[in-house]
């Protein structure tokens, strides 16, 4: 059959340590206080790193470099070791070079290295205008009548996160705070939310889709001892940065009161000159390849520009040849930081460890393919995940996955397809554009809102899921928790995206993530598929390169007599078989 060739398509690759796996198991041993594990994973670091032979940056967060609040609080977050960009990200900041480039492998912890690094810079204004919030809720609590309540004066000086349409501000009215202080700039809504969301964490936001307080929670508020009432601000939209302009003129909205802003290109590019600049002190540019960086044109000379992504290319040799950067220091993924050079930065690699698959969808010869194509996907999703859950017993996390389709329209049917068939099993979400409400709504609710409950029921109350799908577009930095497997449907990828590949790849075997996870393409049965899987495994040796001992794997779509529920694969062949409108 045309999806079980030889079950090698390629000589073994090498193994390579995976560092940012370690850390991960590193971060969990110390959380559940097992420090036998945590003193045996540490020398195993230790033995990996010292075989490099580089100068690298310890993977300790450097007390020095971090003011005591913030180093307390991202250990409460959990991050007690940090990862080598995350270490390396820091130890650039000694350097007498201003502009800094962090290039790494997919999910290994980026965000999180620019974002510590970006509050650091500010923390200075941070401290100063949280004097002033301070001051002024105390002059209100005293005015009699008409003065704030206990209660409100608690909202005013709580961290606020503004996404667009969702205010968690204060009741209170404080003085505008003025223009932001530091900047991230995202390619897309998805990032922008997922950075907004780590920034407004990092200055004592506590995410609660309860909405309630847990006193007793490490990254509660009440724990927080940093500086209070920091704004975090997002734009993801033309029309919102619009918006945003114009309210801008009466010295209101994000623009003139806010600490960090998070904004997309398209939200930068509207908002124009009404965009003060004038206090910023860093802005950081994520996957820079990707991402316009002409807000970079307008900084104050001694602010620190940050590009950032796994597959920079000639992204940084432009921004140099512009002026945008200063000829930057580099920090790799291995938490080397060294002065940039112009060849560095050819390709980046998926994280260590991924297994490649493929599958080719059975051939029916007419106008039934596209059917097919989808029972094949939903079996084989179906049979992975149950077989992911038994083996990793009842204390692994629930599986997750994400399906990548060519375009918004597949993403919409495939999404329509899968919730069918899985219903009962698993929780499916469907991400179809840029208004097509949050994509890190479901990962927020699928993990703060179940109370580390994560059956079928539990998600789906929460409002969560487990199976995302979403176009091709929005593989990059999709960061959905706990990803145990990736299917790319029907993407007809050739050997030049190789670093959409990695994007696509990366979004399992992250950092924090339990297991390295599997990546399956599924490919149409044409006449042409012998020349997509030769084109797919030249794309696997590059971006594999020197990091897994797998090679890409064929695997079968499991047979109705082969699947453990029989009357679930003959309703699957039933509705999936036949053509029919998206359900809603």
């Amino acid at each position: 059959s045309p999806w079980s060739p030889a079950r090698r398509v390629q000589e073994p690759l090498l193994a390579e340590f995976d560092v940012n796996a370690a850390v991960t198991r590193l971060n969990a041993a110390v959380e559940r206080e097992d420090y036998a594990a945590a003193g045996r994973i540490k020398a195993e670091i230790e033995a990996g790193r010292g075989s490099s032979g580089a100068a690298v940056a310890p993977l300790v967060w450097d007390a020095s470099a971090l003011p005591a609040w913030l180093l307390a609080r991202v250990e409460d977050l959990g991050f007690r070791f940090p990862t080598p960009v995350q270490a390396g990200a820091l130890a650039a900041r000694r350097s007498a070079i201003r502009d800094t480039v962090l290039s790494a492998p997919t999910g290994s912890g980026k965000t999180l290295a620019f974002s510590v690094r970006l509050v650091v810079e500010v923390a200075e204004q941070l401290e100063e205008r949280a004097s002033l919030a301070t001051a002024a809720v105390s002059a209100l609590l005293e005015e009699a009548p008409g003065g704030l309540s206990p209660t409100e004066a608690m909202g005013a000086l709580s961290p606020a996160l503004l996404l667009p349409g969702r205010d968690e501000s204060g009741d209170a009215t404080l003085p505008a705070r003025g223009p932001p202080a530091g900047l991230v700039v995202a390619p897309t809504a998805s990032l922008a939310e997922q950075a907004a969301r780590l920034l407004h964490s990092l200055v004592g936001g506590y995410s609660r889709e309860s909405r309630t307080y847990d006193p007793g929670a490490k990254d509660s508020l009440f724990k927080f001892g940093g500086p209070k009432a920091v704004r975090v601000a997002a734009l993801f939209t033309a029309e919102e940065g619009a918006a945003a302009a114009a309210a801008a003129a009466s010295g209101a909205g994000p623009l003139r009161d806010s600490e960090l802003l998070v904004a997309t290109p398209a939200a930068v590019a509207a908002a124009g000159e009404s965009l003060d600049l004038s206090a910023l002190r860093i802005a950081c540019v994520d996957e820079a390849d990707a991402c316009d960086g002409a807000a970079l044109d307008s900084l104050p000379p001694a602010a620190s520009r940050v590009l950032v992504g796994a597959t920079l290319g000639r992204a940084v040799a432009t921004a140099v040849e512009s002026g945008r950067v200063a000829p930057p220091v580099l920090v790799d993924g291995g938490g080397e930081v060294r002065s940039w050079a112009e060849d560095d930065l050819a390709q980046a690699l998926c994280p260590a460890g991924i297994e490649h698959r493929f599958c080719v969808a059975p051939e029916s010869g007419d106008q039934a393919q596209a059917q097919l194509q989808l029972l094949a996907l939903a079996r084989l999703l179906r049979n992975d995940l149950r077989e992911w859950a038994r083996l990793g017993g009842a204390d692994h996390p629930r599986p997750r996955a994400v399906v990548f389709t060519s375009d918004a329209a597949a993403a919409v049917r495939v999404g329509a397809a899968l919730r069918d068939s899985l219903w009962g099993e698993q929780a499916v979400a469907t991400r179809a554009g840029e208004k097509d409400g949050e994509v890190g709504a479901a990962a927020f609710k699928s993990k703060r809102g179940n109370a580390g409950k994560d059956d079928f029921e539990s998600v789906v109350r929460a409002g969560g899921a487990s199976v995302l799908v979403v176009p091709r577009a929005e593989g990059r930095g999709l960061d959905f928790p706990d990803v145990t497997h990736v299917y790319c449907f029907n993407l007809g990828l050739g050997e030049g995206d190789a670093n959409e590949y990695a994007h696509l790849a990366g979004r399992t075997g992250r950092v924090g993530q339990a297991g390295q996870g599997i990546v399956t393409s599924v490919l149409n049965a044409d006449p042409d598929w012998p020349v997509a899987l030769s084109a797919l495994t030249a794309i696997v040796c590059v971006v594999a390169r020197d990091t897994t001992g797998r090679s890409l794997e064929a695997v079968a779509v499991p047979s109705l007599e082969e699947d453990e529920d029989v009357r679930k694969g003959l309703d699957d062949l039933l509705a999936l078989t036949e053509e029919r409108e998206p359900s809603e």
